[in-house]
């Protein structure tokens, strides 16, 4: 089975409307006619309960109630800030549903011996998921959890991160997954995989041949051919504040910055590629050395980089999940870097369970976090 990551899905979504003329409410209503289909043959008799969200991972879940009750099949539907659905796609979808069925309101008060049926459809949360799950949404995760129906997952159990299949912070453990469209990463990557139960595609209307034009990113461990590139990534590691240009190239040969690559191919150097069409994109690695995100002599520090016109693909967040692999094999713990406090990858790391752990100034004056990551 082939795995995309959230930003080729959302390609593939692009290509469909603007080329192909398939409206996204088309592929919603085929997503929840899919995810219906599967609910009845997992539970063809006794109620079905299903939890949605606000997003579009909701509005598929909507649809299938709706269908639900098209087919006279007794259905229980807990919106999560169903009230604050103002627009779009989900809310197109719970209107349609309430011409004849009922939205309840979640609390924390609602417990898992309220949940009485005889299968849990999870449609809170899908793949816009980029931070930490709390609040209401992960009572409800743990009330799903501990509730003794099956639990068929839409897209992905929530709380799974899609790209890394990191548990961002807590998940839904599912029996059987229904990934919309593609095959999701999420479903073969630790530790996120053991939430998907049985994972499966469902075919939503993408036309045939869509995603032929995906080049598939490769992502291997790096090389010593590989080590000259180390300083074009380097240079485009360099976080560059809104309105401000591109420094000059030189500004990697200062000692502060240049000892991230400095030698690079010691014993504690680790590392990795992402490589598309032949021509190496992307670039992560770790060292143990004397930089701002130095914690002691058993950790190493990260640095990663993209090259303009890759990122926002999926290519940090698969090279990420392939090197922190390597340090595991290699008995490494955790791992840390540091990151200016204004630099909205800061997101991007503690998606990946990265946690701020102190903070200190750069030899430039920039606030820094210094953030850890167990492994």
């Amino acid at each position: 089975m082939r795995l995309y990551t959230v930003a080729q899905m959302r390609q593939a979504e692009h290509r469909a409307e603007s080329g192909y003329g398939i409206p996204l409410a088309h592929l919603m209503d085929n997503a929840g006619k899919g995810l219906a289909r599967a609910a009845l043959a997992m539970c063809p008799d006794g109620f079905i309960g299903i939890f949605c969200g606000s997003g579009n991972n909701g509005g598929d879940g909507y649809v299938c109630a709706a269908q639900l009750l098209r087919r006279g099949r007794a259905a229980t539907v807990w919106g999560v800030g169903a009230q604050g659905l103002t627009e779009g796609l989900a809310k197109n979808a719970a209107e349609e549903f309430l011409a004849g069925g009922v939205i309840l309101p979640v609390t924390t008060e609602l417990m898992a011996e309220d949940v009485q049926c005889g299968l849990i459809i999870d449609a809170l949360l899908g793949t816009g998921l980029t931070r930490q799950v709390s609040g209401l949404y992960a009572h409800v995760i743990g009330l799903i959890n501990a509730a003794p129906a099956p639990v068929l997952a839409c897209d992905l159990p929530s709380g799974v991160d899609a790209d890394s299949g990191a548990i961002m912070g807590t998940a839904v453990r599912a029996d059987r997954t229904l990934m919309m469209g593609l095959a999701k990463r999420a479903c073969a990557l630790p530790p996120g995989r053991e939430c998907f139960g049985q994972a499966e595609v469902c075919d939503i209307g993408l036309p045939e041949g869509l995603v032929a034009g995906f080049e598939p990113n490769t992502i291997r461990e790096i090389s010593p051919a590989d080590y000259p590139v180390l300083e074009d990534f380097l240079y485009h590691a360099i976080f560059l504040p809104p309105g401000m240009g591109p420094p000059a190239r030189k500004i990697i040969f200062e000692p502060e910055i240049f000892v991230y690559i400095k030698g690079f191919g010691g014993k504690d150097d680790c590392g990795v590629v992402a490589e598309r069409g032949g021509k190496i994109v992307g670039a992560a690695w770790t060292r143990i050395i004397p930089a701002y995100g130095h914690i002691d002599g058993d950790t190493p520090e990260l640095a990663i980089s993209v090259l303009p016109g890759y990122r926002g693909q999926g290519v940090g967040t698969m090279m990420m999940t392939r090197l922190f692999e390597l340090l595991r094999a290699r008995g490494y713990r955790r791992t840390s870097l540091s990151v200016q406090k204004d630099n909205p990858a800061a997101r991007f790391y503690q998606r990946l369970g990265y946690v701020v752990t102190g903070d200190k100034l750069d030899h430039a004056g920039h606030e820094d976090y210094i953030m850890v990551k167990g492994l």
